[in-house]
């Protein structure tokens, strides 16, 4: 069963209002509900929510006394306040339209191709957004804007892509990051919202790899000066780790290929080692070894052995966003083509993802070159050495990981 707080019960049942036409039976009922909880002292003046259910009952209070008793009336709730109250009431976790609203402001500015518009709009469709959610408006707007854009960027007025960005501003969608091994260190917030920011390894971390961007996008040109004021979090990587690849974007991804037995899992295995013990939950698939072995004694030999470091034998099962690093090996082994990892990505633009791509016969990757094309950071294993040959962030480092 559901267990929520009394008041978040009852600003629930509020935004449930928004956009409705009501009977002055059903306000009456909810007033004197909601009166019984705080006279019982269900709801208590040192709720976090007191100001919000005090503003709540005084709307509709006065509402009330306003109307023809016998009759219906039609709630609107502001977006301020409705953007609050969805975010006290669960957010995206509550309200699928929240997820869909985010993925769409990512679109604004981007040459959107066929493939991730109609990957989009089938998630529309799959969500059944019905009218009692607050935001089914919103979403019946993006739709059409899609459907009227061809291949092209994706636009919409300065004034409705900041009323879209309120509803994620309030709706809790920009919670606190995941916390990061702190080193015994005591936890504490981060200043500028960045782990970087924080005094002490790994102290917090609010940020999600997200770029932003502070600069204003006019009808999708930018100036030289716009594109030179863009920022990235960046992964903050260390010692041989950082000499191999640099410090990447937070949700970088990558993939690297090698023959058989060339050392590619002992690799992996290392580096998600790293990644769990100094940046957060990693995720390691493993469609061939997983549950064998092989894979038991190499993470016997790691010098200890991360809580969040964990496996699966598949990922389509898996709630991807509980991970801030996702490794995959093989594509090939778990049925990943392009197009599904494209999707992937798409579902989860905060998550960095590694790949293993197995070989041919004459060396070279399965897959095609698109694959390269698709990741920023692209390297090959060779008897215990890998060798970075592209990056978009500069470094093309090599490192012999059976030596170091």
């Amino acid at each position: 069963m559901e267990h929520l707080k009394e008041e978040v019960k009852f600003i629930k049942r509020f935004v449930g209002f928004h956009n409705m036409e009501k009977d002055m039976s059903a306000i009456l009922a909810y007033i004197k509900s909601l009166q019984k909880a705080i006279l019982q002292k269900l709801i208590r003046k040192s709720s976090p929510y007191a100001a919000d259910i005090k503003n709540i009952q005084d709307k509709l209070v006065t509402l009330y006394n306003s109307q023809n008793k016998e009759g219906a009336v039609r709630i609107s709730i502001n977006d301020a306040d409705l953007a609050k109250y969805v975010g006290i009431a669960g957010g995206e976790s509550v309200y699928k339209s929240v997820g869909l609203i985010k993925r769409f402001i990512g679109f604004q500015g981007k040459l959107l191709d066929t493939n991730k518009k109609e990957s989009f709009l089938k998630s529309v469709q799959k969500a059944t957004i019905t009218e009692d959610d607050p935001y089914f408006s919103k979403v019946q707007s993006i739709v059409d804007v899609l459907k009227k854009t061809n291949e092209g960027t994706v636009k919409v007025s300065d004034q409705e892509l900041n009323g879209l960005k309120g509803i994620l501003k309030g709706c809790g969608c920009k919670s606190l990051g995941r916390i990061y091994n702190t080193s015994d260190k005591e936890l504490r917030r981060c200043k500028s919202k960045r782990y970087s920011d924080a005094p002490g390894k790994g102290a917090c971390s609010h940020h999600k790899g997200v770029r932003k961007v502070k600069c204003k996008e006019l009808n999708g040109i930018m100036t030289a000066q716009q594109v030179a004021n863009m920022e990235y979090e960046k992964l903050l990587l260390t010692g041989k780790w950082k000499e191999l690849i640099g410090q990447p974007a937070m949700n970088f991804d990558m993939m690297i290929f090698g023959q058989p037995g060339s050392g590619k899992s002992t690799f992996l295995i290392s580096f998600a080692h790293y990644l769990a013990s100094n940046f957060g939950n990693v995720l390691y698939v493993s469609g061939e070894e997983f549950n064998s072995a092989p894979l038991t004694e190499k993470i016997k030999q790691l010098p200890s052995i991360p809580t969040n470091l964990h496996f699966s034998q598949d990922v389509r099962n898996v709630y991807l966003k509980n991970y801030r690093f996702v490794i995959m090996d093989s594509i090939t082994d778990l049925g990943i083509d392009l197009e599904a990892y494209k999707t992937l990505r798409e579902k989860n633009p905060d998550t960095a993802f590694i790949l293993i791509l197995q070989t041919t016969k004459d060396g070279k990757f399965k897959g095609g070159k698109e694959w390269e094309h698709e990741v920023e950071i692209a390297g090959e294993v060779d008897g215990g050495v890998i060798s970075i040959y592209k990056n978009r962030y500069g470094i093309k480092g090599s490192l012999n990981f059976f030596k170091s």
